[in-house]
């Protein structure tokens, strides 16, 4: 009885020290985004870095308390946990894989610290140097996101997408959300959540998840 009493509470007090921890990293990374945003200047020159996979919001977090300005773009995800009855909304990194950075005070950003980030696997570029995005590029992802453009679900009070075949190798084309437009290989056969499609980003094979709903047959 007493043996089963000590599992349980220790059982308790790990899942407590691990909601603690994802609580204060949720707050850091909060007060980081606050911090670049107020560092943010008309003019300044972004770019892409290229991270581990589930890093980014790592690597944002540290390239803001060095000193850049980061941004990593998020659309919201509803999902039922395993013995729950209940949708729990969650964000997730719209564009995986990629944290975009910028130097807010006008001097050469630094490649070989941000390189040397844990988790970046390197920049967007050619020939192996980094490549500025285009003007307002920054300033339409953020419009894109307030919009609910990178959203991967729709609220669970809404009717279920029909339930689709598409198969390994079926030529997809993304109708609407943030990479509308984007015509690609369907990489596995896709259930009722949605199909993994292979897309061109930034000069990059790119494996992403599509809801039903978002997506049609390329003619």
């Amino acid at each position: 009885m007493h043996s089963a009493t000590r599992r349980t509470t220790y059982r308790d007090r790990k899942a407590e020290e691990r909601r603690a921890a994802i609580e204060a990293e949720a707050d850091r990374r909060r007060l980081a985004r606050e911090l670049s945003l107020s560092r943010e200047r008309p003019g300044m020159g972004w770019y892409a870095l290229f991270t581990n996979p589930m890093r980014e919001r790592s690597v944002e977090v540290r390239a803001i308390e060095a000193g850049f300005c980061a941004y990593v773009p998020e659309g919201s995800i509803w999902t039922k946990p395993q013995r729950s009855t209940d949708y729990v909304r969650r964000e997730r990194c719209a564009l995986p894989r990629y944290v975009f950075v910028a130097e807010p005070n006008g001097r050469p950003v630094d490649w070989f610290f941000l390189r040397r980030i844990d988790g970046v696997h390197g920049a967007l570029g050619n020939e192996g140097r980094p490549l500025m995005l285009r003007p307002g590029a920054i300033s339409l992802l953020r419009a894109m996101e307030a919009a609910g453009e990178f959203n991967f679900n729709k609220d669970p009070s809404a009717p279920p997408p029909p339930v689709a075949t598409y198969v390994r190798g079926d030529k997809i084309t993304i109708k609407s959300g943030p990479l509308a437009g984007f015509t690609g290989p369907a990489v596995a056969a896709s259930d009722r959540h949605g199909v993994d499609i292979e897309v061109l980003l930034f000069g990059r094979a790119t494996i992403t998840r599509v809801p039903l709903d978002f997506i049609a047959e390329a003619a």
